[in-house]
């Protein structure tokens, strides 16, 4: 009969370690949020690159009518988990002025809590005329 492999607790021998060297576990749970944020970083460069989860399109809506369907999309995306929405305002050309729809999504974006970074996509997808959004993601 052999001994089974067993894995050891990680957290145990870790804990162990940074006993036996003094260092203090604060310290180390420092670096470990460190380690996470640049991952995070890189899967947003990823995020950027990819197509978006779901789209939104505004043209022909009112500001009556847009305001809540961005605020109600941004929301059911948040609790659907996607992490990228594309948000179609137009460019403002029947406007009679400046682009109402796109000043009213970006001011709709900064008061969102979980909308993150924004960016203007490739022409294919609506160019100036739309913004895509990366959605933070929920706490774990």
């Amino acid at each position: 009969m052999g001994k089974a492999n067993k894995k050891p607790d990680i957290k145990r021998v870790m804990n162990s370690w940074l006993s036996k060297y003094e260092i203090e576990q604060k310290d180390f749970a420092i670096e470990e949020e460190r380690k996470r944020s640049v991952g995070a970083r890189e899967s947003k460069d990823t995020l950027k690159k990819k197509k978006p989860q779901a789209t939104l399109d505004l043209h022909g809506k009112t500001l009556n009518e847009a305001e809540p369907a961005v605020n109600a999309f941004l929301r059911e995306s948040f609790s659907r988990g996607l992490s990228k929405v594309l948000i179609i305002h137009g460019k403002g050309h029947h406007s009679g002025g400046e682009p109402v729809l796109k000043k009213l999504v970006y001011d709709a974006l900064r008061r969102c809590s979980f909308a993150g970074e924004t960016g203007i996509p490739e022409r294919a997808e609506g160019g100036s005329g739309a913004v895509w959004v990366i959605l933070r993601q929920r706490s774990r």
